[in-house]
């Protein structure tokens, strides 16, 4: 873990700032990127400490630094082959000017909520619901006052229920009055968890959201007209969601919403009779490249699966964990409309 934590963090903190100044000063460039190799652990070492810390200024700068490092990278890795056909310095001044172009573009979608409309039909369902799901807001990471323009936002759509699918919050640092803003919120508010409410104080956590009227669904079902909401605590284990949908009362006569932080177990939910899953926690990667990487864990990645009339949404994110910062991805909100149906599809 340690091994691959400092060559990760090597790879977007050190080498690709070191090769682009080798190269905009015309230095050799091997030399220093051998020199760099010793920064590695060093590099970690920071990373680690600022994830770990509960102090924004300490973790805030670090974890932005380590986000545009993650943009360079692939450009620093594109200059090299360059580098055959062009001087030094011109594919440093090149790479440059990208690299500030696409990091401002990537704070940008970051910081800018885009929206997903989804529109399902079912026989079971009485009248139209519209619901909102916000999934990966990483308060902590993000500001309170992200949070607060997230929910105008959302109220605006006039929701029947908020859907929260875990990662709400990610730093010890988060009190009460950072949450307030759900208390504007104009329906209830389901919320499971996801792993990293698990990771920091989760007493801590259950206690601010219900503070603020949030209801948390931990291996049990909320009724909303004809809506079963149900909802299912994060874990590692791939098989979570089927050793615990057993033991929820499941309802035949409701349309049933499952609630669960990452895109595993929906194998399990369709057989146990759940019509939409609806899940987070990839961030579709968040910066591109490492979409690559995240889609050998999870075969769900982002977007929309359906079979046999039953679905599967799994949310890029609202917010981002650590750099505020997208690239190839986009933070987003899922509007989500539920209408009546005269048969089954």
């Amino acid at each position: 873990m340690v091994l691959i934590g400092t060559v990760l963090a090597w790879l977007t903190m050190v080498a690709p700032i070191v090769v682009l100044i080798s190269w905009l000063w015309e230095r050799p460039t091997g030399i220093w990127m051998l020199v760099s190799v010793f920064l590695g652990p060093f590099a970690f070492m920071g990373l680690w400490t600022a994830i770990q810390s509960a102090s924004p200024t300490i973790r805030w700068p670090v974890m932005q630094y380590f986000g545009w490092g993650a943009v360079l990278m692939p450009l620093t890795i594109a200059g090299m082959i360059a580098t055959i056909w062009l001087p030094n310095q011109t594919v440093g001044f090149i790479v440059l000017t990208a690299w500030i172009g696409l990091g401002l573009a990537g704070v940008a979608a970051a910081t800018t909520i885009a929206e997903r409309s989804l529109t399902f039909d079912h026989i079971l369902l009485d009248r139209p619901y519209r619901l909102v799901q916000l999934s990966d807001v990483h308060i902590g990471s993000r500001s309170a006052k992200f949070l607060r323009r997230a929910l105008e936002q959302a109220n605006r759509h006039q929701p029947d229920a908020l859907l929260l699918t875990g990662d709400f919050i990610d730093a010890s640092a988060v009190n009460s009055e950072d949450l307030e803003a759900l208390r504007e919120v104009s329906c209830p508010v389901y919320f499971s968890i996801g792993n990293h409410e698990r990771y920091i104080d989760l007493d801590a956590v259950i206690s601010m959201a219900e503070s603020q009227g949030v209801e948390l669904l931990r291996g049990q079902a909320k009724t909303l007209g004809k809506l079963q909401i149900i909802g299912i605590d994060d874990a590692d284990d791939p098989h979570h969601v089927g050793a615990c949908l057993p033991d929820i009362d499941l309802s035949e006569h409701h349309y049933r919403i499952l609630l669960y932080h990452r895109p595993d177990g929906w194998h399990a939910a369709r057989q146990a009779g759940i019509d939409l899953m609806l899940a987070g926690h990839t961030h579709g990667g968040q910066i591109w490249p490492f979409n690559h990487v995240v889609r050998q864990r999870f075969r769900y990645l982002v977007g929309l699966f359906s079979e046999e009339g039953r679905h599967l949404y799994v949310s890029p994110g609202t917010g981002c964990w650590g750099p505020v910062m997208r690239l190839g991805t986009r933070s987003e909100m899922t509007v989500i409309d539920l209408v009546p149906a005269l048969a089954e599809r």
